[in-house]
This record gives structure tokens, C-alpha cells and sequence, in this order.
């Protein structure tokens, strides 16, 4: 997989919208910029992060997330303590969930490895696929200041559809 300094960004931003009864619809609001990052807890190692992207058979694309020193679970499944006590050892690696967007919008958490984006997430040509790793707090992990991330940039348009990929953190095994 390639990797870059920087990713292209192709952002679609969408304001909050007022439903019918009058409360705020935030399913189309770019939810990128909701959430604060926190820098990873010292005393676990870095989550590595990378995907890989497939034309599926009927319509859309196959993502895989690949993970490393990060436990991808459920909230209800916690099983680390966020404060680790002076003296004790953490024993474990930071867990959480990742969140999906697509062209800037926050399609859905992720929870495991594997998903199917459906082809009416694409636009015709140039599309941006990121995955952010989160904890259950929905506070994007980071190192030294820069969101644990991983992007992909495909055209839909073209056979060789992967333009672009990027990783903050790539994967070193």
C-alpha cells in the first residue's frame, strides 16, 4: 500500500437540518469537525491503522480495516480502565471503535474489520474514503497532534480505481 505526507481532502460539508417537529437532523452534518482528539495514553503503544479496498461483485466497494495495538470492540465489551494507577501496569492497548466517512460525511462507527459501501455513497468520479480510530468517548486518538487516520482515494470512474493512499500510522509488522 502506498503512503503519503498528506492526503488529498475532497470534503462535502452539510449544514443541520430542522425536521418537521423543529429539532435539528444531524445525519447530514459534516461530524468531522464534532469531535476532539485526544493524544494516545502514554503507557499503551501506538494504534497502527491501514485499509484496503475492493470493487464489490453487485455495486459498491468491500473496505478492510486492518488494526494493530488497538482493540476494535463495541462499548458494552470495554475491558481496559481509562486511568491507569501509578505503580500498575497497563497491561493491554487502547480500544474503541472507528468511525467511516465518505467525502467528508460520517457514514457510521465501525466495530469490526469489514464493510460494504454501498455505490450510491459515490459520486462519479474522485470519492475519499477515511477511517478514524475513536475512543468509546468518540474522542479521535492522536499522536503528536496529528488524528489517527487513514485515507483512501478512489475514482470511481476508472478501472484502477485507487488513486491515493494515506496513513498517519501505518502498519509495521
Amino acid at each position: 500500500m502506498l503512503t503519503f505526507p498528506l492526503s488529498i481532502a475532497v470534503l462535502a460539508k452539510h449544514p443541520a437540518e430542522k425536521t418537521e417537529n423543529g429539532t435539528v437532523d444531524h445525519s447530514m452534518m459534516d461530524h468531522s469537525q464534532m469531535h476532539q482528539s485526544r493524544p494516545v495514553l502514554p503507557e499503551y503503544p501506538v494504534p497502527e491503522i491501514e485499509l484496503g479496498i475492493v470493487p464489490d461483485a453487485v455495486s459498491g466497494y468491500n473496505l478492510t480495516l486492518r488494526v494493530a495495538h488497538f482493540n476494535l470492540i463495541p462499548p458494552q465489551l470495554r475491558t481496559i480502565e481509562k486511568k491507569v494507577q501509578p505503580g500498575e501496569e497497563p497491561g493491554g492497548v487502547e480500544e474503541g471503535h472507528a468511525h467511516l466517512y465518505v467525502n467528508g460525511t460520517k457514514i457510521q462507527r465501525l466495530y469490526g474489520r469489514y464493510v460494504h459501501l454501498p455505490g450510491t455513497l459515490f459520486n462519479p468520479g474522485i470519492n475519499q474514503i477515511t477511517v478514524t480510530l475513536n475512543d468509546h468517548e468518540h474522542q479521535n486518538l492522536s499522536i503528536q497532534n496529528r488524528d489517527i487516520q487513514a485515507t483512501l482515494t478512489i475514482n470511481t470512474r476508472k478501472d484502477d480505481f485507487l488513486q491515493f493512499a494515506y496513513t498517519s500510522s501505518p502498519i509495521r509488522n
